[in-house]
């Protein structure tokens, strides 16, 4: 059971403080969030809002917000009361995910999916970019970071998550104007010593990109399939290597190590993939819902 529009709209706008963090919350543009509310108060005849920075609600508007936060509890309650007379959905998801995001995502999302669909049975298949996109159409769904070429006019996209790549390495492996820096130059990066992963995976994509625009090869040390590797072995002093920002929630470096953005900020974004006929589907819906929610 969903929230109605106006009371989620409302509680997310009076709990962010400002449009453009709710739009974000909400997966929406500002304009559209602020021409609803607009309406909404036109619809009413009274002002929430007082557009201040940040957002104060006016006395009409915590009237508002206190009756929003009373609905929502009451639809949870009935949700709740509800369930036990709800019968077991059963059934098998195939969930294809890269090693990384799996790490990051599964924890955050699975325990909760599981309390509402105890009969489904989730069946997990990791593997590298080039793979996951491989057995798409075996999947009910998938969790990954597409590359370049991706064009699967089959499965629908939804964006989860934007994440920075940065460099990790050992500043004194730097010069030393560079050892206190926030961000290194690519001709740096491309000087050092690099711990690379193996091509078909969307980091190695996302590095060569990079090196390729300097017109040299790089000094690749090493290649290794997992990022953890990657980083512990950069994170100890054996060369440099990219890596997500996250990186620390999924594993600690070896020994503290610098983390350095580029000159010219990358990002990758976590998408999930399915068919518009599964994404239909209650428990896939359901799903894609945590997914969003979870790096909120």
């Amino acid at each position: 059971m969903g929230l109605n529009k106006r009371y989620l709209y409302v509680i997310t706008l009076a709990e962010s403080g400002s449009f453009s963090q709710a739009a974000k919350k909400l997966y929406m543009a500002q304009s559209s969030l602020s021409q609803f509310v607009k309406n909404l108060e036109n619809e009413l005849g009274v002002v929430l809002f007082l557009r201040n920075s940040p957002l104060q609600l006016t006395d009409a508007g915590k009237k508002f917000l206190q009756t929003a936060y009373e609905i929502q509890y009451l639809e949870n309650q009935l949700t709740q009361q509800l369930q036990p007379l709800q019968p077991v959905k059963k059934g098998v998801i195939k969930i294809g995910i890269t090693r990384y995001w799996g790490g990051l995502l599964l924890p955050r999302i699975l325990p909760e999916f599981q309390r509402r669909y105890p009969g489904i049975e989730l069946k997990i298949i990791e593997g590298r970019t080039v793979e996951i996109v491989e057995k798409l159409s075996k999947l009910d769904i998938a969790f990954f970071t597409p590359p370049n070429n991706f064009n699967d006019q089959a499965a629908e996209c939804e964006k989860i998550l934007k994440e920075e790549i940065k460099v990790a390495v050992q500043p004194d492996f730097l010069a030393q104007n560079f050892q206190s820096s926030n961000a290194l130059p690519n001709k740096v990066i491309c000087d050092l010593p690099l711990i690379l992963l193996h091509r078909g995976q969307k980091l190695r994509q996302v590095a060569d990109d990079i090196l390729k625009k300097q017109g040299k090869a790089p000094e690749i040390l090493m290649e290794t399939e997992n990022i953890t590797t990657a980083y512990k072995l950069a994170s100890g002093g054996l060369a440099a290597t990219f890596v997500p920002e996250r990186i620390n929630e999924l594993t600690p470096p070896f020994k503290r190590v610098a983390l350095y953005q580029l000159e010219s900020p990358v990002y990758w974004e976590l998408c999930s993939f399915c068919t518009r006929e599964k994404r239909q589907q209650e428990s896939l819906a359901f799903l894609v819902m945590l997914a969003k929610r979870a790096f909120v």
